[in-house]
């Protein structure tokens, strides 16, 4: 299985390992950022797991 590129929070246990829940507060404070199409919202993939691995600056500081 590929990882995909963007992926839904209800997902992000299966993608990257951290509860839909989790996802939230980290976006809410700022480390990640979400997107919404719609009435989706998805989730940059590398942006979750640069975070997670500290690879890279919170989303706050762009």
């Amino acid at each position: 299985m590929t990882t995909p590129v963007t992926f839904r929070p209800a997902d992000s246990k299966a993608v990257v390992g951290i509860s839909r829940a989790t996802l939230y507060r980290w976006a809410q404070a700022g480390h990640i950022k979400l997107y919404r199409r719609g009435a989706m919202t998805f989730a940059k993939t590398a942006e979750v797991v640069d975070f997670i691995t500290g690879d890279s600056a919170d989303a706050s500081a762009t």
